[in-house]
């Protein structure tokens, strides 16, 4: 019972379950619980896997669910993978440095460090774009150089050289030419979310203010949502979005044609920044928070209410 009050949605899986204690449920408690659930929904034919990004901006209720993976060692065929920037930790880091701190004492923990790519990995990135492209390790080495290897800045780079027809095909050889003067004048490294930013920026109005609405409801959104707030028909507002698609400012999220996600999460940044700029983002939220409420009367977007007022 302590989990469904959570989580409506799992009553529709296993079923009743007994009612929530009368007492106040400790830490300790509710831990021992999602464990329990967890066990009860995961089997050898049926594993399951908990991906949870971004956790240098965990609560300290995600950050639970990591201690119930480090206590309760008794959660078999079930994975946890979480992803962090370590340059990133919040403003109190103590938390999340905690959470990180006691897992490495468990069995069966990998703890892999991403760096940035490789030059040899840009130039086989860029040789997969433009097949035979000439001087292809010395636009590799730019690249790298500018973008620090962030894979993020590499694909937006990249995407750049294209949108600006820095790179062509020789009428004569027929292969890949690249523009060395206008390559060398793009943006470096972290300008690259800038020249988003700014892309974004000179969109028309309605454009911007579906990102901005966008944003408000999350790194993921969908359509309806967009919509109702935006109190405009899905049609209308998936041509709304249609500009940031074409960019790759947002991208579906593979949950279906009506769900969408930013390409990057310091693109959303920037794009609720500029609603709170234009508008009171406490009134957008106030906003949001009535529209999922009336969609979904039956009370399963409660979390998501509550995280808007």
């Amino acid at each position: 019972g302590v989990t469904a009050d959570l989580a409506p949605e799992i009553a529709a899986l296993l079923g009743p379950l007994p009612p929530r204690p009368d007492s106040p449920t400790s830490d300790e408690q509710l831990q021992a619980a999602i464990a329990a659930l967890l066990r009860g929904l995961t089997s050898p034919e049926h594993p399951l896997v908990i991906f949870i990004d971004d956790l240098q901006w965990a609560d300290n209720d995600t950050l639970d669910l990591l201690e119930v993976f480090t206590r309760h060692t008794t959660v078999d065929h079930a994975a946890l993978i979480v992803a962090f920037r370590d340059d990133e930790i919040s403003d109190d880091p103590a938390p999340v440095m905690h959470a990180l701190e006691r897992a490495p004492t468990q069995p069966g923990l990998t703890h892999l460090r991403l760096g940035p790519l490789a030059v040899a990995d840009i130039a086989d990135l860029i040789d997969d774009t433009w097949p035979g492209i000439v001087d292809l390790d010395q636009l590799a080495a730019i690249v790298a150089r500018k973008t620090g290897g962030n894979p993020f800045y590499v694909q937006q780079m990249v995407a750049a050289l294209a949108d600006r027809q820095l790179v062509r095909v020789d009428s004569h050889s027929g292969h890949w030419l690249w523009n060395a003067p206008g390559t060398a004048a793009l943006p470096v490294s972290d300008n690259v979310v800038g020249a988003i930013t700014q892309r974004v920026a000179d969109y028309p109005p309605h454009v911007r203010e579906a990102l901005q609405v966008a944003a408000a409801l999350g790194d993921r959104f969908e359509l309806g949502d967009l919509a109702a707030v935006l109190a405009v028909g899905t049609a209308y507002a998936y041509r709304q979005l249609v500009p940031a698609l074409d960019d790759d400012v947002i991208r579906p999220s593979g949950d279906g044609e009506r769900h969408f996600r930013f390409a990057h999460d310091r693109v959303r940044q920037a794009a609720y920044r500029n609603a709170a700029a234009d508008q009171s983002a406490a009134t957008l939220h106030v906003r949001i928070a009535e529209v999922l409420a009336a969609r979904n009367p039956d009370g399963s977007a409660a979390t998501a209410i509550a995280d808007h007022f």
